[in-house]
């Protein structure tokens, strides 16, 4: 998508909840914004017959929804439903729906552990960090064969959620779990990282020679922390942090369950 996109449809009176992700809506535009930058959660938590009720009913764009009416009650490709919004926002060229339409598809033959891991990942890039968690813990925890570097990825992207919501035992065991599987360079730098930032300066350092870990890359590590803590300092903190976090911490406690 190029350029700036402009709300050409008006916007809603009364907004359409998307529940995975948590948030309202009020244009098509936003619907638009979602479904481009959140694909692998297109399921029919959102694609369904109370979406295409708003369209008609809220929007006002009563043919746009018979399309997509239509589109889903003879059960049609995910794109045969989203297309035609992004065609009357007039949101993609010709070419990027195309583009879009061929990643769907792509992205429906992939294995199934692969596809909800991408669930669990966009789940991650929309800040929705409890339910990704619980997303990838349910693959983890599924039966059935799975390649070892699909496993360490599933198992790195747990522990970023999990750090974001400042689970950092949790989280380091998740690392861990990643580079045990898939002993690389990158996952060996992201276990060390989540080390250092979850143990005393002391422990981490015995640890550290106790597993005989390249020195090197302890170093880089330290280095790329002390820079995200820099960062860190930078930036806004809530006005009451220990509300923040007990907030934080009920969210992510209510979705898992524990």
């Amino acid at each position: 998508m190029s350029g700036y996109i402009l709300c050409r449809t008006g916007s809603a009176k009364n907004p359409y909840y998307i529940e995975n992700i948590g948030t309202s809506i009020f244009t098509l535009e936003e619907l638009c914004y979602y479904a481009a930058n959140y694909a692998p959660l297109l399921d029919p938590s959102i694609l369904n017959e109370d979406l295409v009720r708003w369209v008609a009913e809220e929007l006002k764009l009563t043919g746009l929804a018979m399309n997509m009416g239509r589109a889903l009650r003879a059960k049609k490709r995910v794109a045969d439903f989203i297309l035609p919004i992004f065609l009357e926002a007039g949101y993609m060229t010709n070419a990027e729906m195309n583009d879009y339409a061929r990643m769907l598809d792509d992205m429906k033959k992939l294995p199934v552990p692969e596809r909800l891991k991408l669930k669990g990942d966009s789940l991650v890039r929309s800040g929705k960090y409890a339910s990704a968690i619980r997303s990838y813990r349910s693959l983890l925890e599924a039966p059935g064969p799975m390649e070892d570097s699909l496993r360490a990825g599933i198992w790195h992207n747990l522990g970023v959620a999990q750090m974001k919501l400042l689970l950092f035992v949790e989280g380091l065991h998740s690392f861990r779990e990643a580079y045990d599987l898939d002993p690389t360079p990158a996952r060996r730098q992201a276990f060390i990282c989540a080390s250092r930032i979850s143990r005393p300066e002391k422990k981490f350092r015995e640890e550290m020679a106790e597993t005989a870990m390249d020195q090197e890359a302890v170093k880089a590590a330290e280095d790329a922390v002390e820079v995200a803590r820099r960062a860190a300092l930078a930036m806004d903190m809530p006005e009451d942090p220990e509300a923040f976090l007990i907030e934080e911490m009920a969210a992510y406690h209510s979705a898992v369950g524990a």
